[in-house]
């Protein structure tokens, strides 16, 4: 049944063409034809179906219009199980309200007992359209309000929902003519200046404690979905001021502001593919202000009860050759003076590994003594002024040691041509290399001139002081003897030396000098000899001990392999 009411004003109600078909049993439809029609009173026209029958309402000409209710009614228009067929170029419905400020234009009401067997207040069915909008919101003005669609429900409501948006479709894609999205929010103006939002969905400041459901929640339930949850796109090459994406919370919250449970037991929970980068950031984290002082994290790994793994993993591919940087680098403020730029705590053995392969490391930190309070300390200067490593201790006083592997030898300035200094009470420099010894046997036949000894030669340093000790392993005659000395390019400001020679146990001469050359000669037969000397070293160069018969004989004098000298440097 339709009924038009009219109440309040008087109503003009023109219908400009009313063709009424009346199916009848055992006849053919008859058409009834109104014309214009003026209502001159209040009340109700009302037009009745008799059952099975059917009532169509349309103008007489292609032009014609139908317009039902007036522009000063107040009264209520009511068309109860109605159907409304556009053509394919008009519209079926349209309500005009030019002049409406605060009324609706369309209300559709539903309520009652028969709304919770699951009706449908309003229902838009496009059947087999493959093209077009099932509902267009259109505003041309310089909008302003609340929202051009505006959604409201009960306080009382609780698991419903507001909006759904269901499909069945299988074949949606990105590609070929399968493009399609369940939900499309476009802006396709030459925006200069925004500052609103496309989409925005605000959950009210009065939100309690107990309200701990979400504002936006995306379910992807398939367990074998390939299938992008959320899918963020901008092609923008601007300076941006606060991202592409941005998460900003600014409550005082404990607990997590920005949360990521996954669980993958091969893949990744987070990948940032950064393969353009130049000299920006793939990943920046910014903490700062008065709160760090209380001991805040600008960021926390956390690795749980994990037993093997990596809590932080950096690896490069590429031949890594930056000098200036590093594959991790760490730079510290220059007002830091005396805080932990890196620290690590742990009771492991293996603390801090370095090397090619962590299971044979260059470097290992072994912080696994139980009371350990020890450790080194490595303390730099400026050029030139050395580099100082030393023991540090909650102690006043601590031992330092070094120790070789198994039956190794330690070596201590094998490379360096400088001295070894020892910081004890006696204050010797010990120069590194201090002893030598002679790598070929030296032999001399009728001839008395000294020659070097292969090996036993040192480089002397200019204004040094120096305490040298040698000891010749040798064989002579009585016809040829042994003549000793110092030779080289070094030149002395001062020196004094002293040899003595043996037939095994017996002195049998000795001499002393005071100057580079020849020491002691001795025509008897020897078979060791030894030399004493402190030396004041002019200008550097090098010292060798010389040696040759002491009277020119066809028997051999020999200085055998493994005689042997030290020079000790004494400050």
């Amino acid at each position: 049944m339709s009924k038009f009411k009219k109440g309040g004003y008087k109503v003009l109600i023109t219908l400009l063409a009313l063709m009424l078909f009346v199916s009848m049993s055992g006849s053919a439809q008859a058409a009834m034809t109104y014309g214009a029609t003026t209502a001159t009173s209040d009340g109700a026209y009302t037009l009745d179906g008799i059952a099975t029958s059917t009532y169509l309402f349309g103008p007489s000409t292609t032009t014609g219009t139908i317009t039902i209710g007036g522009t000063a009614q107040t009264g209520t228009t009511l068309i109860r199980s109605s159907n409304i067929i556009g053509t394919t170029t008009t519209s079926g419905v349209v309500v005009s309200n030019a002049a409406l400020t605060t009324g609706t234009g369309l209300y559709l009401l539903g309520s009652g007992a028969t709304m919770l067997a699951g009706g449908i207040v309003e229902s838009i069915d496009m059947g087999a359209a493959t093209a077009g909008n099932g509902l267009t919101i259109a505003s041309t003005g310089v909008y302003t309000g609340t929202g051009l669609a505006t959604i409201t429900n009960n306080a009382a409501s609780t698991t419903g929902k507001m909006l759904a948006i269901s499909s069945n479709g299988t074949a949606w894609t990105t590609a070929g003519a399968n493009v399609g999205s369940m939900l499309d929010v476009t802006e396709s103006g030459a925006m200069t200046v925004l500052t609103g939002s496309l989409a925005s969905i605000n959950a009210s400041g009065a939100n309690a404690v107990g309200a701990d459901g979400n504002a936006l929640n995306i379910n992807v339930a398939g367990t074998a979905q390939i299938m992008k949850a959320l899918n963020v796109t901008s092609a923008t090459t601007g300076a941006l001021a606060n991202g592409i994406v941005r998460f900003n919370f600014s409550g005082a919250h404990t607990a997590n502001g920005l949360q990521i449970d996954d669980a993958t037991l091969t893949g990744t929970a987070v990948a940032l593919g950064t393969t353009a980068l130049t000299s920006g950031n793939a990943l920046s984290i910014t903490g700062g202000g008065a709160n760090m002082l209380t001991g805040g994290n600008v960021a926390s790994l956390a690795m749980g009860a994990a037993t093997v793994g990596s809590g932080i993993k950096v690896a490069n591919t590429g031949a890594y050759t930056d000098t200036a940087a590093a594959v991790v680098n760490i730079v510290a403020s220059t007002a830091s003076t005396t805080g932990n730029i890196l620290a690590v705590t742990t009771i492991s053995d293996k603390a801090l590994m370095v090397g090619r392969v962590i299971t044979t490391p260059a470097f290992q930190v072994d912080a696994s003594t139980a009371t350990s309070v020890t450790g080194i300390k490595i303390k730099s200067a400026a050029a030139a002024a050395g580099v100082a490593v030393s023991a540090i201790s909650s102690g006043t006083d601590e031992n330092l040691t070094v120790d070789a592997k198994g039956a190794g030898t330690v070596t201590v300035g094998g490379t360096s041509t400088g001295r070894v200094t020892t910081g004890s009470a006696n204050a010797v420099n010990v120069r590194p290399g201090n002893a030598v010894r002679a790598t070929a046997d030296l032999t001399a036949t009728t001839n008395v001139t000294l020659a070097n000894i292969t090996g036993l030669s040192m480089n002397l340093e200019a204004g040094r002081k120096y305490v040298i000790r040698a000891k010749l392993f040798t064989t002579s005659t009585a016809n040829g003897g042994l003549k000793v000395g110092f030779g080289g390019t070094a030149t002395a400001t001062s020196m004094i030396a002293e040899a003595k020679s043996y037939t095994t146990t017996t002195l049998n001469g000795s001499a002393q000098v005071t100057a580079l050359g020849a020491i002691l000669g001795a025509t008897v037969a020897t078979d060791s000899a030894e030399i004493w000397a402190e030396i004041i070293v002019n200008a550097a160069g090098t010292l060798t001990i010389q040696a040759a018969q002491n009277a020119s004989h066809a028997e051999t004098t020999t200085v055998k392999i493994g005689s042997f000298m030290i020079i000790e440097d004494v400050i």
